[in-house]
């Protein structure tokens, strides 16, 4: 845990939660309340997955 990490987790969430891609466009009209946390529920999955794949990829050219 870095805070380049942690930065790098917030703005990848809030990219995932501002561009709303399919899915997260579905979840958003969900009724009520559930629909708005299930598109933030999806973002974050979305965000922790991109950024998981960064790291992989960094890993093989050796740039951590």
């Amino acid at each position: 845990w870095t805070w380049e990490g942690a930065l790098a987790a917030f703005v990848l969430f809030r990219l995932f939660d501002m561009t709303k891609p399919w899915p997260l466009r579905n979840l958003e009209r969900l009724h009520g309340g559930i629909g708005i946390v299930a598109d933030d529920l999806g973002a974050g999955v979305y965000a922790g997955i991109a950024l998981r794949v960064v790291l992989l990829v960094a890993g093989w050219f050796n740039l951590r």
